[in-house]
């Protein structure tokens, strides 16, 4: 009921990610593209965050938030001391999935509902034949 939205959350952001561009990768070449790029995203992940809370009506989840930058900060740590290029890159990524993940998840995050959503979700696409043939799929 809110199509406008997306545009409004959006339309500063391109703005200011030229600007930042233009800025920081005269003098900090690729990293600063880097930084402009992730301090823009997070900034619109924000914004788009701000706005379903309030479309919602709900509070802002503030532990969720913590344990979001804990966990990324630790991610974030651990790309640094494995500095993966090429191919390597790839499994660098999906460790720090599973890092994340697995640090949500022992923290409390997911809900029962969540966690068996996902395993009936893992079970289907490690067995598609399975799912072929008449196996059960829920949300």
């Amino acid at each position: 009921g809110k199509p406008s939205w997306p545009i409004r959350i959006a339309a500063p952001l391109l703005p200011l990610a030229i600007a930042g561009h233009l800025l920081a990768i005269p003098r900090f070449g690729p990293l600063g593209a880097a930084w402009v790029t992730a301090i823009v995203t997070g900034l619109g992940g924000l914004a788009g965050l701000i706005a379903v809370l309030r479309l919602l009506g709900t509070g802002f989840p503030a532990a969720t938030l913590a344990r979001a930058l804990l966990l990324s900060g630790l991610a974030a740590a651990a790309a640094c001391v494995w500095p993966a290029r090429g191919p390597a890159a790839v499994l660098e990524v999906a460790a720090a999935l599973l890092l994340v993940l697995a640090g949500f998840w022992a923290l409390g995050e997911f809900r029962r509902a969540e966690i068996r959503f996902f395993q009936t979700l893992v079970r289907n696409l490690l067995s598609p034949a399975r799912g072929a043939q008449g196996g059960s799929f829920s949300i």
